[in-house]
């Protein structure tokens, strides 16, 4: 069995593919570059994990989760954007997720572009998932 974390991360990709205008292109953690065809894509990460020791025996974690949204275009923050809210819908909606965590909230949200063929931008969501642990084991949920 994987930690919750990996689950998490596991269930947030398969929300994400085919939901959003980035169709299947949902990676997760993926070091490589993203082509000019691979646009638009989403990238999903592990930002950080915190843990809490909430009682005897459960721990209270806090992991960040960041969704890279990639597109090609001018203008580039405006290409993402419904790709953004398309995304942040089906995460919050999604019952399998929500049947593992506590909650999910939106923590922040930055824009960078890059010169080239055709601008290259990103946009970067990142939430915050908190989920209850047994202390002794990270895979069991309480």
């Amino acid at each position: 069995m994987s930690s919750v974390a990996d689950q998490v991360i596991a269930l947030m990709v398969a929300s994400l593919t085919g939901v959003t205008d980035a169709q299947d292109r949902v990676f997760r953690s993926r070091a490589m570059a993203i082509t000019h065809d691979e646009a638009p894509s989403i990238v999903v990460k592990p930002v950080n994990e915190e843990t809490k020791i909430m009682s005897d025996g459960v721990d209270d974690n806090t992991l960040t989760v960041s969704l890279d949204i990639f597109v090609r275009g001018d203008p580039a923050d405006q290409l993402a954007d419904p790709i953004a809210l398309q995304a942040h819908r089906s995460l919050s909606t999604n019952q399998n997720l929500n049947a593992l965590i506590t909650s999910l909230r939106r923590k922040e949200r930055s824009w960078e572009e890059q010169e080239a063929d055709d601008t290259a931008g990103f946009v970067v969501v990142r939430y915050e998932i908190r989920y209850l642990t047994q202390a002794s084991d990270m895979s069991v949920i309480v």
